[in-house]
């Protein structure tokens, strides 16, 4: 395997990470919207790398915001662990201030489409009525 060290280059998954914990640090010390550079700055990559990851900070923001919608689309089918949606609401609830420009972005639309969507899917087993074996 090779060491992205010695070749300067980071393998995808590990820049997509960064890219996101850069947003997730910045979103919490400097509130949304956070500009692009500032995201590139914090992550250590390139802007072609970032672009290459993400058409833009929305696009940042709606993956770091998938684990909660992940989260809130398996409580609304009743499938969630209690704990584990405690935790996620208690996370949202604490960081309220940073989450409210969030909701309020140009990507909020985009947001309420994806949960709906995840809300969806992980309640359509719940919902539908299942086939009958022979």
């Amino acid at each position: 395997m090779s060491d992205h060290r010695a070749t300067g280059r980071r393998p995808t998954c590990a820049t997509t990470t960064a890219i996101i914990d850069a947003f997730a640090a910045l979103a919490v010390e400097r509130r949304y919207p956070i500009r692009v550079a500032d995201l590139i700055a914090r992550a250590g990559v390139g802007k072609s790398t970032f672009y290459e990851h993400f058409r833009g900070k929305d696009d940042v923001m709606l993956a770091a915001m998938q684990p909660i919608v992940l989260a809130l689309a398996t409580a609304a089918s009743g499938r969630a662990a209690r704990p584990y949606v405690r935790t996620v609401v208690a996370h949202l609830w604490e960081r309220r201030s940073a989450v409210r420009p969030v909701i309020d972005s140009t990507a909020a639309a985009t947001l309420q489409r994806r949960l709906a969507r995840a809300i969806a899917r992980h309640g359509a087993s719940e919902t539908m009525p299942r086939a009958r074996r022979c």
